[in-house]
């Protein structure tokens, strides 16, 4: 088994895998190769083994550390962009939330497993919509979910369909609507109604909004709202 003192060693002479690159690991100075970070695999300490499953490009490794018994370790392996999709297929019936929700936000996890975790706790909902790969079917669902931070994550997205945002530019959520305001996406008539719009933080979203048409923008820099109108006016001049 190699220490942790061991590990901390300079090991610079080293040249399995090109040699050790020095970098910082969960606040410790090392230079881990894929040999010592498969002997750390085995450490007692659950932050040693979660800093495995970050820093390791072994899908073989990652593979091993989803038996891991503590959430957050798995909730690691779930987040590494290399674990095959028939990895994360398994770890989104995990029994931790952590985990699963890890699962939703990773773009390799496969769609219909996406799919079915719309169904999924909130927390996992809310990872869900911010997955950029998500498909535009999967999205669609999320946009008439009842939390409110879900469809914040939907009207977020840059790749969210313009029929979905101008209808959640009806939403009763203010962060709902904020979010289609200040989305690259939003069409200038659905930017244009937001501007009316009775919470001053939406109106500022539209006013921060460089996509904005110039005659909006110019009626907001006289808005009431002094964070609206300063929002419009930095827009205006960004844009010279």
């Amino acid at each position: 088994m190699v220490t942790r003192d061991e590990w901390l060693v300079d090991r610079s002479s080293d040249t399995e895998g090109g040699g050790f690159r020095p970098e910082y690991v969960w606040g410790w100075r090392a230079t881990p190769s894929e040999l010592v970070l498969a002997e750390l695999a085995h450490d007692s300490d659950a932050a040693v083994r979660r800093a495995v499953a970050e820093q390791t490009r072994r899908p073989q490794l990652l593979m091993a550390l989803m038996q891991d018994g503590v959430d957050v370790v798995r909730r690691e392996v779930a987040w590494n962009a290399l674990l095959p999709p028939e990895a994360l297929a398994q770890l989104a019936v995990d029994d931790s939330d952590k985990v699963r929700g890890a699962v939703a936000s990773n773009p390799r996890t496969p769609q219909p497993v996406l799919a079915a975790m719309t169904r999924d706790v909130l927390w996992v909902r809310e990872m869900l919509a911010g997955n950029e790969a998500l498909a535009v079917n999967v999205m669609v669902s999320l946009a008439d979910d009842p939390a409110e931070t879900v469809r914040f994550g939907v009207a977020s997205s840059p790749d969210v369909p313009v029929d979905v945002l101008i209808r959640l530019a009806g939403d009763p959520a203010a962060i709902v609507r904020g979010a289609v305001a200040l989305n690259d996406s939003t069409p200038p008539g659905t930017l244009l109604g937001l501007a009316g719009d009775d919470s001053g933080q939406v109106r500022r979203m539209v006013g921060m909004n460089p996509k904005t048409p110039i005659g909006v923008l110019t009626q907001l820099a006289a808005d009431p709202d002094g964070f609206v109108n300063d929002s419009a006016r930095t827009t205006l001049a960004s844009l010279g």
